[in-house]
């Protein structure tokens, strides 16, 4: 059996791939941890995706673990994005997370991270969605967030065939 790698999710991106349904197979595909700020941003309103987070929770899908230290030097960073860094600094893995300032961070940094669309594609490379699916989602991801056309075109390099968009 193959481990799931490690995944310290930021609630940018556990909202954008709940929306576009995929945080069963995500689920399946990572081992995810969530910091306890992000948890709180994600099941403060009492909305759909915040339920399914909290079932999810309430199932053992997915934990929630607190930062041990908190004053690391975290370049400006605040509130969940700071703990999904700090937390990554602690444990180790990869940092899903669609926020530009983390992402930026992880760049610069030569951090192991993805967003929501190279999540997506993770998911599908792990065989847990079909390419119809995937390729239906990333629409979908592409709607629902703010993706450069860098970041777009790096996907499509990924699977190999351009996503027809609206413009």
């Amino acid at each position: 059996m193959q481990t799931r790698k490690r995944l310290i999710a930021d609630s940018s991106s556990l909202i954008l791939l709940t929306k576009a349904g995929l945080l069963k197979p995500l689920l399946d595909t990572f081992y995810v941890i969530v910091p306890p700020l992000v948890y709180e941003e994600i099941t403060r309103k009492d909305q759909p995706d915040g339920r399914l987070l909290k079932t999810c929770l309430q199932k053992g899908l997915y934990q929630i673990q607190t930062p041990s230290v908190l004053d690391h030097n975290t370049y400006g960073l605040k509130g969940g994005e700071k703990e999904v860094f700090i937390l990554y600094q602690e444990l180790g893995g990869t940092i899903l997370t669609d926020d530009g300032r983390l992402a930026s961070l992880c760049r610069r940094q030569r951090l192991p991270y993805l967003n929501a669309l190279t999540a997506a594609v993770n998911i599908w490379h792990n065989h847990h969605i079909d390419f119809s699916t995937l390729y239906q989602t990333l629409l979908r991801l592409i709607q629902l967030g703010r993706y450069s056309d860098w970041v777009v075109a790096y996907v499509e390099s990924l699977i190999g065939v351009r996503l027809e968009r609206l413009a």
